[in-house]
C-alpha cells in the first residue's frame, strides 16, 4: 500500500469546487452546511444574509470531526439508491464492480457520475476508483414518454406490465415502481430489439401495472451509439477516515487566537447564527472582517474558491476545528474585482506532499 495520501490533484478540487458551487446554490450546502449560498446576497448591516444577489463577503464556519473533514475535503458518494453508488460500494467491499452506461441515469457517450481518480470516503475508509471500458458493442438509445392515458382506453391498445417480454420489463423495471409523466431512455441491443414488444414501435402503446396504474409510451427519437461497460477497481488510500481528515487538518489547519472583540463578534456570528455573516454587495466591507480576512490569507486552503482567499479552510478556535467556507469579491475604489495578495504560502495545486500510510 503507498503511503501517500493524495488529496490535492487538479481532478478532485475541480470536481469540489464545481459540486460545492452548484449544491451550495441549489440546496443551501448538501455537505451539511445550512443557511443561504455564496450566491446569495443580503440586505440591511452586515451579517444578515438575504437571498437574490452575489455578495460582496460571506462567511460561514461549522464545527468539524476528523471523521467529517475527510468527507468535505473529498468528493461525495453518487445518491444513495442509484446504480452508481451500488457500484462503488460493491467496489470498495470486493475490490472491484461494473456498470452498463444503461444503468446509469446520464447523458449518452457520458461515462457513470463515479468519481475516479481521487480520494472518496466509504464507509469509514479512503479508497480511489480507478475506471476502464471492458466491453462495447452496438445499441440504440430510444428516448421516451411515458404518460398518463388520455380519455378511455381499448383492451386492444393495452398490455397488462408482466405479459410484456422480460427485455422490456427489465428496462421498465429501471424506474419501477412506474413513475407516470416523465420522459428517460432505453438502450436495446440489436438482439433486445428483437425480443421487444416496445421498441422500435409499441405493439401495444398503453402499460398496465394494475387497474388504476396505466401509462402510454411515446417513443420521442432514437439514435444508434454503443453500449458499454465500465470496470471500476477500488485502492485503498486509508482504512480509516479519521486518520485521513487527521492529516489534512495538521496540514491545512490553523489557529485563530489573540483577536479583538469586534473580530470575536464576527465569528460569533459564522458559527452560532443559523446564517452565516453575510456582507452585501453593495455595502462597504467591514473593518473587523477585512481584517479578520487578513488572518486567513496566509494560510492554505484545503479547498480554492477560485480566487486569492475565497475558499475552505480549517480552522481551530477557542479549541475547536471548524470548517469555514470564506467568500470575498474583492474591489478597488472603481468597483472593478482585484485579487489582491500579500505573499504568505505558496498555493499551488500540488498537496501531493501529504504524507501518511493507512491506519489499522
Amino acid at each position: 500500500m503507498s503511503a501517500n495520501v493524495e488529496v490535492g490533484d487538479v481532478h478532485r478540487r475541480e470536481y469540489l469546487r464545481l459540486g460545492t458551487t452548484v449544491a451550495t446554490a441549489l440546496f443551501a450546502g448538501c455537505t451539511g452546511t445550512g443557511g443561504p449560498s455564496a450566491v446569495d446576497g443580503g440586505s440591511g448591516a452586515a451579517g444578515v444574509s438575504g437571498v437574490g444577489h452575489v455578495p460582496r463577503a460571506r462567511l460561514e464556519m461549522e464545527a468539524v470531526t476528523d471523521a467529517d473533514i475527510a468527507r468535505r475535503s473529498t468528493p461525495p458518494l453518487p445518491p444513495l439508491g442509484t446504480p452508481e453508488r451500488r457500484a462503488v460500494r460493491q467496489a470498495a467491499e470486493n475490490g472491484t464492480a461494473t456498470l452498463d452506461d444503461d444503468q446509469a441515469n446520464v447523458p449518452e457517450n457520458q461515462p457513470p457520475s463515479v468519481p475516479t481518480e481521487t480520494d472518496v470516503v466509504v464507509s469509514g475508509s479512503v479508497c480511489r476508483f480507478s475506471s476502464s471500458v471492458i466491453d462495447s458493442r452496438p445499441a440504440t438509445v430510444y428516448h421516451y414518454t411515458m404518460n398518463p392515458p388520455d380519455g378511455p382506453v381499448s383492451e386492444d391498445e393495452t398490455v397488462r406490465y408482466e405479459d410484456l417480454p422480460s427485455v422490456d420489463r427489465r428496462k421498465l423495471s429501471m424506474s419501477d415502481p412506474p413513475f407516470i409523466g416523465f420522459s428517460t431512455k432505453f438502450y436495446y441491443t440489436p438482439a433486445e430489439k428483437a425480443k421487444s414488444a416496445l421498441v422500435p414501435t409499441a405493439d401495444r402503446s398503453v402499460i398496465a401495472w394494475g387497474p388504476k396504474t396505466r401509462g402510454r409510451i411515446t417513443i420521442d427519437d432514437s439514435f444508434d451509439t454503443e453500449l458499454r461497460t465500465y470496470r471500476y477497481a477500488s485502492h485503498l488510500v486509508d482504512s480509516s477516515a479519521v486518520a485521513y481528515g487527521r492529516r489534512i487538518r495538521e496540514r491545512y489547519g490553523f489557529v485563530l487566537s489573540g483577536l479583538p472583540a469586534d473580530q470575536r463578534s464576527v465569528l460569533r456570528r459564522a458559527i452560532h447564527s443559523n446564517d452565516p455573516y453575510v456582507v452585501p454587495r453593495s455595502s462597504t466591507l467591514p473593518a473587523a472582517f477585512a481584517h479578520l480576512v487578513d488572518r486567513f490569507r496566509p494560510n492554505e486552503r484545503v479547498l480554492p474558491g477560485g480566487d486569492d482567499v475565497s475558499g475552505q479552510y480549517v480552522v481551530r478556535y477557542r479549541g475547536s476545528e471548524y470548517w469555514a467556507d470564506l467568500v470575498l469579491h474583492e474591489k478597488t475604489d472603481a468597483g472593478a474585482p482585484t485579487n489582491r495578495s500579500t505573499g504568505g504560502t505558496n498555493r499551488s495545486t500540488d498537496r501531493t506532499n501529504l504524507t501518511g500510510g493507512p491506519s489499522h
